[in-house]
């Protein structure tokens, strides 16, 4: 249909022209802020002024507060009940999730047996400071060497020194040295502080006596006929005798000063021990004379193993359980994976695993098997192996 003459005809404008045509337009005018009379001013000034005023009374308040105590003289103030609360728990002797179990080192079967394992430590030192092949010790005479595998009873078979070297592991051979030295400190530190856990106790009977040598003896006895009479109660009273021996920390007991004690007596004994070690036979006939550098680092890192084996035991040994420690007439005189008792040491790889020494006669014991009992009342007489023997046993040369 035609559009009629003269209508008016709309004209398209671009969508793009419109766009510009809005942003050129200018923006409304901004609202001036009213300028502030003198009597806000002074208002203002007046409310500073009431905020610095307390602030300066919040700071005064701070000031005053009396400076917080030690945590030992809170410890001091509890009362009795409340002590037993902290240390306690819900008063089950055997609850592990009480305040005063959980405050102490470890408490799974794992932890005990990597806190008392002295193997890797032990490796690496011996490594450094030991006679590193079997030809560095040709210029010891026959009855020197007899005395290296008579000092090592109970823990290597007893077979002349050439015999045992022949039954050696064959990847093991040329280390046959280092395992003898290394050996010689874990029967030394097992023997001296794992057989005799009350040796740091000075067993004086007054402030002023002098110490009493046969004491820690005659406690681990004592201990014994515990166990012999009843293993639970036996263990309740070992382990609440060392943490009240080895207490340091607020939580664990009232007063600190016996804990750091028998903490700098051990301290004190272990680095002596260790220093003994080093200048006794035979041992310092598997230790290389010079070392370069390294010579002044010698004592000071024995020491330290010396020193850390007796704290971990000293911890240890105020958890519940009663423990037990495996030799070689302990673990059996054949490598049985089954028995759950022992395990190839670390540094020995033959080359086909347990498969190897399976079945195979047990050569020597070069860390000391860990197990305990009681350490739950529901478990009871059940020992838990906390860590197995590592053994060198002769490697198999016929497979079926």
């Amino acid at each position: 249909m035609a559009k009629t003459k003269g209508a008016k005809q709309k004209t398209q404008v671009p969508k793009r022209a419109k766009r510009k045509a809005q942003r050129s337009s200018s923006p409304p005018p901004r609202k001036q802020k009213a300028r502030k009379t003198e009597q806000d001013k002074e208002h203002d000034k007046e409310h500073d002024k009431e905020l610095d005023k307390e602030l300066d009374k919040e700071l005064d308040k701070e000031l005053d507060k009396p400076a917080p105590r030690s945590i030992e003289d809170v410890v001091a103030s509890l009362t009795s009940d409340e002590l037993v609360q902290i240390r306690h728990g819900a008063g089950n002797l055997f609850d592990h999730f009480s305040r005063k179990n959980v405050d102490w080192l470890a408490r799974g079967d794992d932890e005990v047996g990597f806190f008392l394992r002295n193997e890797v430590c032990l490796d690496r030192w011996v490594y450094h400071f030991g006679m590193l092949n079997v030809k560095d010790v040709k210029h010891l005479s026959d009855d020197q060497k007899n005395k290296i595998i008579s000092s090592l009873d109970g823990w290597c078979v007893q077979i002349p020194w050439g015999s045992l070297l022949c039954r050696f592991p064959f990847s093991a051979k040329k280390q046959f040295t280092r395992y003898l030295l290394q050996v010689l400190i874990e029967k030394d530190i097992v023997t001296k502080m794992y057989d005799n856990p009350f040796w740091y106790l000075d067993g004086k009977r007054g402030p002023d006596d002098e110490e009493d040598e046969t004491f820690a003896p005659r406690l681990k006895y004592l201990l014994e006929r515990f166990i012999g009479a009843d293993p639970p109660d036996a263990s309740l009273w070992r382990s609440d005798t060392f943490r009240m021996a080895n207490a340091t920390q607020p939580c664990q007991a009232r007063s600190l000063v016996l804990g750091k004690y028998h903490l700098a007596r051990r301290e004190r004994q272990a680095e002596q021990w260790a220093a003994d070690f080093l200048a006794s036979e035979p041992a310092c006939w598997l230790l290389r004379p010079n070392v370069g550098i390294l010579e002044k680092e010698r004592l000071p890192l024995l020491q330290r193993i010396y020193r850390s084996a007796a704290e971990m035991w000293a911890r240890v040994s105020a958890l519940r359980g009663n423990y037990e420690f495996h030799r070689l007439p302990d673990v059996g005189k054949r490598f049985s994976k089954e028995s759950g008792l022992v395990k190839r040491v670390d540094s020995h790889q033959p080359a086909f695993g347990d498969e190897s020494v399976e079945g195979m006669p047990i050569l020597m014991v070069v860390s000391v098997g860990i197990r305990r009992q009681w350490v739950d009342a529901t478990l009871g007489d059940r020992w838990l192996t906390c860590a197995k023997a590592s053994v060198l046993a002769q490697e198999r040369t016929v497979y079926p």
